[in-house]
This record gives C-alpha cells, sequence and structure tokens, in this order.
C-alpha cells in the first residue's frame, strides 16, 4: 500500500541476452497485467516464506516504512545492517527469476538463511530517486566474465551481476562477484549522492539527501557496469 496504486496497471518485461560483451543475440518483451511489485518468484518455499524470512520483513517493516515514503529519518549502523539484510534477501529471491540465472553459491544462500550473514563480496548502496518509473522498477545485469584468457576450472555459469531496483522513493544498487580480485565500485560522483549501507562504516547518516537521482542519472547507475565491462 505504500506504493503507487495505478488503474489498469501494465508491466513490460525485458529479457537480452549478449555474448562478447555486446553482440546482441535474443531478446524478448512482453507485457503484463499488473504493477511489478506484484510478479511473484516461484522459487520460496511455504515453510521459509512464512518462517525467517517472514520475521526479517517484520523487523526491517518500521524502519523501511519512512524511507519509502521519504520521510525524515536516521540511519543508525544497526538499522543500515537491517536494510542490507532485508535488500539481500530481496536480490538472492529475484536472482531466481530465470531458473539457473542465479549467481550467489548455495552455501552463500544456506549461510544467509541460517544466520543472516551477508556475503562479503555483496556491495550495497542507497539512493533516492522515487520518479520516472523507478518508484517500483527493476534492472538486473547478470554475466560471466574471467580475468584469464580461459574459464577457471568448474566454471557453472554467471559468476557477476549489478541490480538496480526502486521502493517508493528509495532506489537500491547491489553488485556482486564471486571473481576473486574483482571489483566493481562507483564514480565518485554518483557515489556522494547516495550511501553505501554495506559493507558500511559505523556512525549515523541523516537521510533523506538532499538530491534525489534524476530519471536519466538512475538508468545511467543501472547500466554502470555494462560501461566498467566494456571497458
Amino acid at each position: 500500500e505504500l506504493l503507487p496504486q495505478l488503474s489498469n496497471p501494465e508491466r513490460v518485461e525485458v529479457l537480452e541476452t549478449r555474448i562478447k560483451k555486446d553482440e546482441l543475440v535474443g531478446r524478448t518483451e512482453l507485457t503484463r497485467q499488473g504493477a511489478s511489485y506484484t510478479k511473484q518468484i516461484r522459487a520460496v518455499c511455504r515453510t521459509c516464506n512464512s518462517g525467517w524470512m517472514n520475521r526479517l520483513e517484520e523487523k526491517a517493516r518500521p524502519i523501511l516504512t519512512p524511507l519509502i515514503l521519504g520521510v525524515s529519518t536516521v540511519l543508525t549502523t544497526d538499522v543500515r545492517h537491517t536494510i542490507a539484510q532485508w535488500a539481500t534477501l530481496k536480490f538472492m529471491v529475484a536472482e531466481n527469476a530465470i531458473r539457473g540465472d542465479f549467481v550467489t553459491p548455495d552455501h552463500d544462500r544456506h549461510r544467509f538463511k541460517e544466520r543472516l550473514i551477508i556475503p562479503e563480496y555483496f556491495k550495497i548502496w542507497l539512493f533516492r530517486c522515487g520518479q520516472g518509473g523507478w518508484e517500483s522498477g527493476y534492472f538486473r545485469n547478470s554475466f560471466s566474465c574471467t580475468l584469464t584468457e580461459e574459464l577457471p576450472r568448474g566454471f557453472r555459469g554467471k559468476n557477476s551481476q549489478s541490480i538496480t531496483w526502486g521502493v517508493g522513493d528509495i532506489l537500491f544498487h547491489h553488485t556482486s562477484t564471486t571473481v576473486p580480485t574483482l571489483h566493481f565500485g562507483l564514480t565518485p560522483v554518483i557515489a556522494q549522492l547516495g550511501v553505501q549501507i554495506w559493507p558500511s562504516v559505523p556512525g549515523e547518516v541523516r537521510w533523506p539527501h538532499a538530491r534525489r537521482l534524476t530519471t536519466v542519472e538512475a538508468g545511467r547507475l543501472a547500466e554502470s557496469i555494462n560501461r566498467t565491462m566494456q571497458a
């Protein structure tokens, strides 16, 4: 009920597949009834959904509500950690929107289930946008990459991703890669407009930031990992 209530809502789901960085080999575009936040990903069992996942949802709800509505608040270290845990849960579920396209290994997902430990290679930022469709927009890049001429032994598929996801007034941006020594960051210009909530540094942060991202800036943020890979 905190997200935009539209009359006769539709969402557009687009899937593109590329090889060799930029060679487009497949594209599908489907229009579905219902807002994007009504999409269901059938990758969670009933026990988890009503158990540990629901407990995390209930813990995060009073923290996230003012952020979604754009109300001023203070983000303590513990609060940012809870937000990061909640976002991690959503990212791990959303990875399974396409069967077999997940990046996070099974052992890290199990560790998160048992102890809510966020993988150390996750990076999560928080921005403001809340416009141009980003109130409930979702954009994911997933790909396979290697720093050597040959794929590593035991290579199983996708190993890197970025997710940019709008929830009301806030915009999450997440990157992760299981490739050792490979790191994805943000340019200083964009980074100063948000807060890195994982890994985060101790202390309080006043929210919201004075300036929200424009629709164009949010789109560039969503595509930023592609530009990194092109380079």
